[in-house]
């Protein structure tokens, strides 16, 4: 049972739970004579399964609908309860679940993840195009990121390796196999088809280039089909490198201060922190002091 299954049977049992509840007071305030005020009343004590017996009905039609009520109010009632305590609980659930995945996600882009996409990246023809497209800031908006998506999918992913990139990229992945054959034992990738589309691209990909001794002497049509693999691994690796950049920028900044300043498509990029501006002036601006100040 998913949670928009629980979610749509908890509004039925309320849009049915209010249904009875309006029919039965208008039922009461007709059979009995009494106010709108006392049949709502009524009727929601009599669902609550409450019933302080303050006011009950005298008429034969008034019991009759009472029965109706009990019988219909207080199963409804009680599915209703019920559901909503599977719905908080099967929330709580998917925040685990989808914490998990995160740090699944954030374990593959610190281990293969990122390195994989800046190898790939340097051999892409339009790298530096997306690249003012890809460039995260602190400072980004729901629509930037929109943005940033839409130009990710729109990539060509025009990647072409050159013979010795393909001995470096088997050796890289042939290194991570055992890490990427791992992360596919977390029964929560099932909850993740993307990301476990790009595990099964990359693993996909290792294996091809594992079946070859070389790569010098590869006929133009194998190549290709090479070039094809890592250009699906490029563009899923794109889609999800994004949805973990937006991940860190909001949950572990300090996270995310490394990833923006390890970005491959950010020519200018550099893991060592700057000075912040202005330091250097301010330091330059204070006169040293002279030797006798210093002997005094």
């Amino acid at each position: 049972m998913t949670l928009s299954d629980v979610r749509f049977r908890t509004r039925c049992f309320l849009a049915a739970l209010a249904l009875l509840t309006a029919a039965g007071a208008l039922g009461f305030h007709w059979l009995e004579g009494w106010s709108l005020g006392s049949a709502l009343y009524f009727t929601i004590i009599t669902v609550a399964t409450v019933g302080y017996g303050d006011i009950y009905p005298v008429t034969t039609a008034g019991r009759t609908l009472a029965v109706v009520v009990i019988i219909l109010g207080v199963g409804t009632f009680l599915g209703l309860v019920a559901n909503v305590t599977e719905l908080a609980m099967a929330g709580r659930e998917q925040r685990r679940r989808r914490q998990t995945l995160n740090m699944i996600g954030g374990a593959f882009f610190g281990q293969v993840g990122h390195r994989l996409l800046a190898a790939l990246a340097r051999h892409d023809a339009g790298a530096a195009a997306l690249g003012a497209a890809l460039r995260v800031a602190d400072s980004w908006t729901e629509a930037d990121w929109r943005q940033a998506a839409a130009c990710a999918a729109a990539h060509p992913a025009e990647v072409a390796l050159p013979p010795e990139q393909w001995v470096a990229l088997k050796s890289f992945l042939a290194g991570e196999r055992s890490f990427l054959a791992g992360l596919f034992t977390n029964p929560a990738l099932l909850e993740h088809e993307r990301f476990t589309d790009l595990l099964s691209a990359v693993c996909h990909l290792e294996d091809e280039l594992a079946y070859r001794p070389g790569f010098a002497a590869l006929p133009a049509s194998d190549l290709a089909h090479l070039q094809a693999d890592a250009r699906r691994v490029y563009r899923l690796l794109l889609a999800q490198w994004l949805d973990h950049l937006r991940y860190l920028r909001d949950q572990y900044p300090y996270l995310f201060s490394l990833a923006r300043r390890t970005n491959p498509f950010d020519p200018a990029a550099s893991p060592i922190v700057p000075p912040a501006k202005g330091c250097a002036g301010r330091a330059a601006a204070v006169p040293p002091r002279s030797k006798a100040a210093a002997q005094g």
